[in-house]
C-alpha cells in the first residue's frame, strides 16, 4: 500500500524495483480491501480449518488483485 500511495518501499527492499512495479498496477482500494481480508485472515489462522484452502484462497485474492489487465 505504502508503494501505490506514497511511491516508496518500506519493507523488502531487495525487491524495491518489482514491488513498485506491482504496486502502480493495483488499485489503492482493491489493496486496502485485501489487507483487510488478510486480518480477517489472521483471526482466523487458529481455527481448524483445511490449510491448503485457507491458505489457496489468499493466494488466488492476492493473484486477482496484481493482476494486469
Amino acid at each position: 500500500m505504502l508503494a501505490r500511495v506514497a511511491g516508496r518501499v518500506r519493507y523488502g527492499l531487495d525487491h524495491e524495483e518489482v514491488i513498485s512495479d506491482t504496486a502502480s498496477h493495483c488499485d489503492a482500494a482493491d489493496i486496502a480491501a485485501y489487507l483487510r481480508r488478510l486480518a480477517q485472515a489472521r483471526a482466523l489462522a487458529r481455527h481448524p480449518l483445511n490449510a491448503k484452502l485457507f491458505v489457496e484462497d489468499l493466494l488466488l485474492q492476492y493473484r486477482r488483485l496484481v493482476a494486469r489487465p
